[in-house]
């Protein structure tokens, strides 16, 4: 499998685009390249460094994107996920009848329960479902992906009855597609919303090869959201955007909580590239940026509430791990 801590100096970053590529303040590189299939195990390592320790809950929402045994699932093919690009024409076609009144609104909220993520995401999910990875998909009330992704497409006031049943007819469509492909029966189950999400880190993989590790059930990757979305035509500002709702789930009463992330203190945003499919330029100055903006507005509300609660700096911190793809 290969020595995780073992660098491969053919798939370094030059030094001259080192020094560039990561002058961030708590801007963190994970100097080895890593063998992609001991990634778990590698950051396993870092658990109480990166990690919260002892997290692990083994559940699958749609827009929690990894779950706990380090597999794609649900929200990896989740309600914000990439659509095929004549899914996405249509939805915005559709956008465009809903804003000029030539469609209810009943019936274009059907529509975008029934559009369905990406071909490759529903065949990994799949995939998953015959090798007995994943056999029950969830959601729960006040979904914040579900509401981004009606604000996403046109529906800014969007109730939350309606956030809600957009969410549960998504995952059943979807349930009844996975099951039409694998002929096999996936369960569908509501949950609270408070402390719903267990997620302690966030990942951006633009290998989108993370399949590689699902096959071996020896090998987890901590809990956390996989970014997907806007990685295919290198969309930093949709990346970001997707980042931040992983962060507002996180750490708040759906997830976590900020007070739990601060007794560590520590929250990992864990970007993931590889030779052959390199991050987009600028990304990790984006999402630093943010994460640094993302503190500063908690900070903000918690003195609104006169909470004397103090948030570090380095709370949030972004890590980029090279990994190395083995030849077919």
């Amino acid at each position: 499998m290969g020595n995780p801590e073992a660098r491969h100096e053919e798939d370094e970053i030059p030094s001259e685009q080192q020094s560039a590529h990561h002058k961030l303040d708590h801007y963190e590189t994970m100097k080895p390249v890593v063998e992609i299939n001991e990634l778990p195990k590698f950051l396993a390592s870092k658990e109480g460094q990166l990690f919260l320790r002892g997290v692990n809950k083994k559940q699958s929402c749609i827009d929690g994107r990894v779950d706990p045994e380090g597999a794609q699932c649900s929200a990896g093919s989740g309600i914000i996920a990439e659509r095929e690009p004549e899914v996405a024409k249509m939805l915005k076609e559709k956008e465009s009848m809903f804003k000029e009144g030539k469609l209810e609104r009943t019936e274009y909220l059907e529509i975008l329960a029934s559009a369905m993520p990406a071909k490759s995401l529903i065949e990994n999910e799949a995939k998953m479902i015959e090798n007995g990875e994943l056999d029950e998909i969830t959601c729960h009330p006040g979904c914040g992906a579900a509401g981004k992704y009606l604000s996403d497409h046109g529906i800014k006031d969007a109730t939350q009855a309606e956030v809600d049943e957009v969410a549960k007819k998504f995952v059943l469509n979807k349930i009844a597609q996975l099951k039409g492909m694998t002929g096999m029966d996936i369960k569908f189950s509501e949950s609270k919303a408070e402390g719903h999400h267990q997620e302690v880190a966030t990942y951006v993989d633009s290998t989108k090869r993370l399949d590689l590790i699902v096959d071996d059930a020896d090998k987890q990757l901590p809990n956390g959201f996989l970014v997907s979305s806007g990685l295919a035509n290198n969309d930093v500002g949709e990346i970001a955007k997707q980042v931040g709702v992983s962060l507002s789930i996180a750490f708040g009463s759906h997830g976590i909580g900020l007070k739990k992330f601060l007794e560590n203190p520590l929250y990992p945003i864990i970007l993931i590239d590889s030779k052959e499919n390199p991050l987009p330029s600028g990304l990790e100055d984006k999402i630093k940026a943010d994460a640094n903006g993302f503190i500063e507005s908690m900070r903000k509300e918690l003195a609104k509430k006169g909470d004397k609660t103090q948030i570090p700096d380095n709370l949030i911190k972004v890590v980029t791990v090279h990994v190395k793809i083995p030849k077919e």
